[in-house]
């Protein structure tokens, strides 16, 4: 998947990605470092293995749930503490 800066796919991004094999139900933990976790604006999943992804808020109190891309992050905009990918 790619992280962005700014909404709509925009802005600076990182590559992120498992090393442990395809994306299945367990799926992959990330827990973005200082400046992604309060710059995050849009993620763009480019696996199909990986169509699920759950979004934290930092400090990981709430959480939304989406089955594509996210253009924009609406209320977790700029507040992300961790992302979850998966296959569902």
């Amino acid at each position: 998947m790619n992280w962005y800066s700014d909404i709509n796919y925009q802005g600076q991004y990182l590559a992120v990605w498992g090393g442990a094999g395809p994306c299945d139900s367990a799926g992959y933990n990330f827990y973005p470092a200082n400046y992604w976790w309060s710059n995050l604006s849009s993620i763009e999943l480019e696996d199909p293995a990986c169509n699920v992804m759950t979004v934290w808020d930092h400090p990981l109190s709430n959480s939304t749930t989406y089955s594509s891309s996210i253009n924009y992050m609406g209320s977790l905009n700029d507040n992300v503490g961790k992302v979850h990918v998966f296959h569902w």
